[in-house]
């Protein structure tokens, strides 16, 4: 039996060891000095054996009577820099403790020296001497005859310990979440208070808590006091009673806490000390967690939770879970909307499983599928409809873990225990996933099995990081940037390889050196004082630099630094990674000169010119000065390309722009733009006379043949347009946009001429864009377009031997609109090839309708353009019309272009002969006002000329137009080909034509083209005259 002076010794100690502590603590000083006497009075003499065989094996002592810290010799080896010596004071170890467990470890250790009747137990985080933060977990108990020593272990946690601590932690949350969303569901209003006690109750216990409250405070409610439902061991004092002691001011501070928006973690010294007195007194515990919750209608309140000792560090997501689960037990009081509460917080545990990664999955002891969450099917990637078993989750797992997999799982399922290890798993789609499975058996009091849970995580990213650290390695050594590390100094501590590829020194040479080593002096200190400041404030930089290898040579580099800190925020390395960017600085010039230069003549392209039209322009508004823009288009240069090459036609381009570059001024931009287009700026002009003077010297220059070392000598001439600035726009886009619709009017207007923009030439072009438009539609429709026909008559018989088939567009609108109007715009918007077949079938299936309707037999002539005649379809699509309509080819005669016969090229040859073979009529048409040759009439075997109605109107008038006239005629006969004259509109021009020897003629002096109805009727009637 302990003597009484023993017994008071053993007191005034543990009081000297209390003080130290308050002294460090005093936030909550007189709540806790009053609670310590009062158990001072209690006389303890049970007492616990440390879980070791004898005390030498314990790693620490504490001495109450001096408060100094002993730590075992083997201890101190063991620690690793935790502990660097072997006494201590308790101030020494509380510096070391992580800021955010301090005052948790303090209150532990002070309701331990009051009530040492259970061992000291504590789970912290501590830093070592490198200052690395590592996770402990403490027991001690008091021994001694006076029991004034504690004697204690200390167990590091590893990170795998730490992660299994927590994650039970998160799962036992999650459970309790599962089954507390499970239980509310099917409350009833009567059952609330007991239901909300129930689970205070499991959440006490699932947390390790001696306590927990809930207070509400209804916006509805009269009273001032609020509700208050909780659960604690039964000698502990009433929660409730507490409150109802209260008066206004100290109900107050309890009700303050209601308004706070973040969880709260008691005692804190940052916060008021009365409040921390009230609740921790309330709660009668050491340390409380303080969730404060607001639920509009609901009103305000708070889940608190109380702790005998330190209750370990909590995890954001644990945190997390346990406000879902505030907010569960706060809804639950309003019926009326439980079941929509319930539901969003089971959609919070969902996403709380989705952000932590983390499925879960219950298998009963009757069935063979798994009920798992969403998570689950979305790890393996599996529609959520399918339903789950052992063996589809066992196809999953990669052949190569699958045997160790069955082994693990097997032996679980047989033995009842846990489980938990890592496996590879090859997805629905393909993926491999690392995943860490979890299981563990529910068995009844008899040890009957329930049912088996457990959980899956997708440790993919953590696996994958750790590969990346391994890699990194390999990649430092291996890649061919170079790179370097050196320490929060800046002295070089590290190279690779290509870092001595590239600069030339090697590592020895540059460890302990600084990286001024490379530095070529061609950087300004502003541009390393714009760097430093750079690395200070973001951490990083990244740009071009100039440096300096061993050898003296320049190069440039494209350099990145990076800050490397540690856990408080100091700079620790500085990591660079460079590449030499020596021939990707040609490369760019190369690009560059690409870029902005035309690769046959060396001129500025369309993107340089733009770029100077726009830099002029600015230039051009500030001193108040006009500029011009010349649009230069080569007339008719592609069929240089099409008849002589495109060899050829390089040359004369070569020649054109050398001409143009020694007419023009140094100060202006002469630039090719297209094929065969040109555009020049002039700047700084005095009027417009000058510019026109210019492009009238332009068209004088181009008129002079280009001549070729073979003697050949090619003619050609140039269409030009000018827009001015400020008048015809004030944009570069404008500008440009504008000459070009000049040049667009001057090649109608004939040409080799110079046109300026008007604003009718932006109308005209608006038009054009309508009408094209509308063309479009209209062959969609197809109604509106109609053919009309025109006889063609024997000048010697006066019989119809045939009749051209001629288009004709009744817009709903406009009305009749003229073949001269749509059909240039249909060349330019690509719509002839579709005209012409249109216009084909429907001529073929009117012919084969009148020859079966008994119409007198006459040829039918369709014109066809290069656009359809070069068309790689055109053949097969003659085939498809006369399937489709059943003409006789015979009845049909084809009149091609001049334009489409210029290239005597194999595919032309080679449709000529088949529409031969098919048995059509081949006509040329408007023969003369192209490139009339005698040589692709020979090659060509063609039956028919169309004399143009250009030279028919000037037969009488114009001696040039009688004598081209004549010769076509007399050319006709001497190769035993047919000669037909359009346009003739008088009997004086139909006599000069018989006189000549014409044969056949169409024309206003016999009938205008007219429509089909018309058109049979004028046949009938002619055919019974005659």
């Amino acid at each position: 039996m302990q003597k009484k002076s023993e017994i008071t010794d053993s007191h005034k100690y543990r009081s000297l060891a209390y003080k130290i502590l308050m002294n460090i603590s005093n936030a909550s000083n007189k709540l806790i000095a009053s609670v310590f006497r009062r158990s001072l009075k209690k006389d303890d003499d049970q007492r616990y054996n440390l879980p070791v065989d004898d005390l030498k094996s314990a790693d620490w002592e504490w001495d109450l009577e001096t408060g100094f810290l002993r730590f075992n010799r083997d201890f101190v080896e063991r620690a690793g820099g935790v502990v660097d010596q072997s006494t201590v004071t308790i101030d020494w170890l509380l510096e070391r403790i992580h800021s955010q467990d301090r005052d948790g470890v303090i209150a532990s250790a002070k309701e331990y020296l009051k009530n040492p009747q259970r061992p000291l137990e504590l789970t912290f985080r501590i830093y070592d001497i490198d200052h690395q933060c590592l996770s402990v977990q403490c027991r001690g108990v008091s021994v001694g005859k006076n029991e004034m020593q504690i004697l204690g272990t200390f167990n590091f946690l590893t990170s795998n310990e730490q992660i299994e601590r927590k994650l039970n932690r998160y799962l036992q949350l999650e459970r309790l979440m599962a089954k507390l969303s499970q239980q509310f569901l099917t409350v009833h209003q009567i059952g609330i208070e007991q239901s909300l006690v129930a689970a205070l109750n499991l959440l006490t216990e699932s947390i390790s808590g001696v306590r927990s409250c809930l207070i509400h405070c209804n916006p509805d409610q009269t009273t001032s006091f609020p509700d208050v439902y909780e659960w604690g061991s039964p000698e502990v004092s009433s929660m409730k009673q507490f409150i109802a002691k209260l008066n206004s001011e100290e109900l107050g501070h309890i009700c303050s806490i209601f308004s706070s928006s973040n969880t709260v973690f008691l005692p804190d010294s940052a916060l008021d000390i009365v409040l921390q007195k009230q609740i921790l007194l309330g709660m009668n515990s050491s340390m409380v967690i303080s969730l404060p919750l607001q639920g509009g209608s609901l009103g305000t309140g708070c889940l608190l939770l109380g702790f005998d000792g330190f209750s370990g560090t909590w995890r954001k997501e644990d945190v997390s879970l346990l406000r879902s689960i505030a907010d569960l037990f706060f809804i639950i009081l309003d019926r009326e909307a439980v079941q929509k509460k319930l539901h969003m917080r089971q959609e919070q545990l969902l996403e709380n499983q989705a952000i932590a990664k983390i499925g879960s999955w219950t298998l009963d002891n009757d069935s063979e599928t798994l009920k798992c969450s969403p998570e689950v099917y979305k790890i393996f990637e599996v529609e959520i409809e399918k339903d789950i078993n052992f063996d589809l989750f066992m196809q999953f797992v990669h052949p190569d873990d699958r045997k160790n997999a069955e082994e693990i799982i097997g032996n679980s399922i047989e033995e009842k225990a846990a489980y938990n290890f890592v496996y590879r798993i090859i997805s629905s789609s393909g993926k491999l996933k690392y995943v860490q499975g979890r299981g563990q058996a529910i068995v009844d009091d008899a040890g009957k099995l329930l049912r088996r849970i457990g959980s899956v995580t997708d440790v993919t990213e953590h696996k994958q990081a750790e590969e990346k650290n391994r890699l990194s390695a390999i990649m430092f050594e291996s890649t061919q940037e170079g790179a370097l590390i050196t320490d929060k100094n800046t002295y070089i501590i590290a190279v690779n390889k290509a870092f001595t590829d590239i600069t030339g020194y090697s590592e020895e040479e540059a460890l302990g050196n600084r990286p001024n080593l490379l530095k070529s002096g061609k950087q300004s200190k502003k541009f390393y004082a714009r760097m430093r400041d750079s690395l200070d404030k973001n951490g990083s930089w990244a740009g071009e630099i100039c440096n300096k290898r061993k050898n003296g040579d320049f190069y440039p580099e494209w350099l990145s630094i990076k800050n490397v800190y540690d856990d408080n925020d100091k700079i620790i390395n500085r990591i660079a990674v460079f590449s030499d960017i020596s021939h990707l600085k040609k490369t760019e010039e190369q690009i560059e000169k690409l870029s902005y230069q035309d690769q046959l003549t060396g001129l500025p392209n369309r993107l340089l010119f733009q770029s100077r039209l726009s830099h002029a322009l600015d230039v051009a508004k500030r001193n108040k000065y006009p500029l011009a823009v010349m649009y230069i288009d080569l007339d008719h240069f592609k069929n240089i390309n099409d008849s002589l090459g495109h060899s050829v036609g390089d040359e004369v381009l070569l020649m054109i722009a050398e001409r143009l570059k020694n007419r023009v001024r140094e100060s202006d931009t002469l630039a090719r733009i297209g094929g065969d287009e040109f555009i020049l700026l002039l700047e700084q002009i005095d009027d417009v006379e000058q510019v026109a003077y210019v492009a009238q010297s332009i068209l004088e220059l181009m008129a002079e043949p280009f001549e070729f070392n073979d003697g050949k000598n090619i003619f050609l001439g140039v269409s030009i347009g000018i827009s001015f600035y400020p008048n015809d726009g004030l944009s570069a886009s404008e500008l440009i946009s504008h000459a070009d619709a000049a040049v667009s009017q001057a090649k109608d207007n004939g040409r080799n001429c110079v046109h300026f923009y008007t604003l009718e030439l932006t109308q005209a072009a608006q038009e054009r864009m309508r009408l094209e438009s509308e063309l479009r539609r209209a062959l969609v429709n197809k109604s509106e377009l109609q053919l009309y026909y025109q006889p063609q008559v024997n000048i010697e018989s006066g019989e119809v031997v045939g009749a051209e088939a001629l288009l004709r567009w009744h817009h709903p609108s406009d009305g009749v609109i003229s073949p001269l109007v749509f059909l240039p715009v249909a060349e330019r918007s690509g719509l002839m090839a579709a005209i012409d077949y249109w216009v084909l079938e429907t001529g073929c299936q009117q012919q084969a309708s009148w020859k079966e309707n008994g119409l007198p037999f006459f040829i039918l002539a369709i014109n066809i353009t290069k656009y359809s005649f070069m068309d790689a379809s055109f053949l097969s699509q003659i085939n498809s019309i006369i399937k489709a309509t059943g003409v006789n080819p015979e009845t049909i005669e084809l009149e091609i272009t001049e334009g489409a016969l210029i290239e005597p090229s194999p595919q032309v040859i080679q449709t000529i002969a088949e529409l031969k073979r098919i048995g059509f009529t081949l006509a040329i048409d408007d023969f003369g006002t192209g490139y009339s040759s005698l040589a692709y009439l020979q090659r060509f075997n063609v039956d028919k000329l169309k004399i143009d109605r250009s030279f028919v109107k000037d037969v009488l008038t114009d001696a040039q137009g009688e004598a081209i006239t004549s010769a076509i005629i007399s050319m006709a006969k001497s190769l035993n080909l047919e000669i037909l004259a359009e346009g003739v509109e008088d009997k004086e021009q139909l006599a000069f034509l018989k006189e000549k020897g014409c044969e056949i003629y169409q024309g206003f002096y016999f009938s205008k083209p007219i429509p089909v109805k018309e058109f049979e009727a004028l046949i009938r009637n002619y055919e019974a005259q005659v």
